[in-house]
C-alpha cells in the first residue's frame, strides 16, 4: 500500500470546488485520487458518456439523411449523364463532396470503433468516462 504522508492546501472559489466535487464524484473516484488521477494519471480525456452518446447518436442519424440525399441526387444525376443535361464540371464537383463526406463518416467510423471497443461502453483507453445522470 503506497503511504500518502504529504498533503497540501489549495484555494478554491465555491464554484471551482462544487465543480471538482462534480467531476470527482462522475468520476466515480474520491477527490483525492481524483486530483492524483489527472496530475500523474495520464488520462488523454475525460468525457460524459451519456451527453457523447447522445451527440454521437445524433451524428450517425445526420449522415444517414445525408446519405440518402446523396443517392437520390446520384440517381437524379445518372438520368442528366444519360440525357446530356449534366457537365462534367458538377460530376467533378460532386464526387469531390462525396469524397468529403466519406471521409467524415470514416472520422466517425474510427471514434466510435475507439469508444464502443471494451468494457462497459467499449472504452479502448482513449476516454475515460464520466457518467451524469
Amino acid at each position: 500500500m503506497d503511504n500518502k504522508v504529504k498533503r497540501k492546501e489549495i484555494r478554491l472559489t465555491q464554484k471551482e470546488y462544487d465543480k471538482l466535487l462534480q467531476m470527482a464524484a462522475a468520476s466515480g473516484r474520491s477527490v483525492s485520487e481524483y486530483i492524483r488521477a489527472k496530475l500523474f494519471g495520464g488520462e488523454k480525456a475525460t468525457i460524459n458518456a451519456v451527453e457523447f452518446l447522445k451527440v454521437y447518436k445524433t451524428q450517425i442519424y445526420e449522415m444517414q439523411k445525408i446519405g440518402n440525399n446523396i443517392n437520390q441526387l446520384a440517381h437524379y444525376a445518372n438520368v442528366c449523364i444519360k440525357s446530356g443535361m449534366l457537365s462534367e464540371a458538377v460530376v467533378q464537383e460532386m464526387n469531390q463532396t462525396i469524397g468529403e463526406l466519406k471521409m467524415c463518416v470514416t472520422v466517425c467510423q474510427v471514434i466510435g470503433r475507439r469508444f464502443f471497443v471494451s468494457g462497459k461502453y467499449g472504452l479502448s483507453g482513449y476516454f475515460r468516462l464520466a457518467e451524469h445522470g
